[in-house]
């Protein structure tokens, strides 16, 4: 008769682990998709670091004018842009680096 108690015991506990572990939340995966990087980045990195360290760039702190005027300078001093990529570099500087 024990052995049936026991047995009985046994069996309503691992149903409750089951049951519990069936309604629980599950857990949030993880995020898939990687965040997606600012077309600018890739140019300020590759353009602008060749002449300034980006603790230049960093430390240059301009609202969207600010950043227009520099870029457009930098490319009459030889910075290889063209329109397009100014407007990503001096919108990614802005967001990035904006006047505080």
């Amino acid at each position: 008769m024990r052995k049936i108690q026991l047995l009985l015991f046994v069996s309503v506990i691992l149903m409750g682990l089951i049951v519990a572990g069936c309604s629980s939340t599950p857990a949030t995966p993880a995020p898939t998709d990687t965040p997606e990087v600012h077309p600018g980045q890739a140019l300020v990195t590759n353009c602008c670091s060749t002449c300034h360290s980006i603790g230049v760039i960093e430390n240059a702190k301009y609202d969207e004018g600010g950043w227009k005027v520099t870029v457009e300078r930098m490319v009459k001093s030889g910075a290889t842009l063209n329109v397009e990529q100014q407007v990503q570099v001096i919108d990614y500087l802005a967001k990035t680096y904006p006047k505080q």
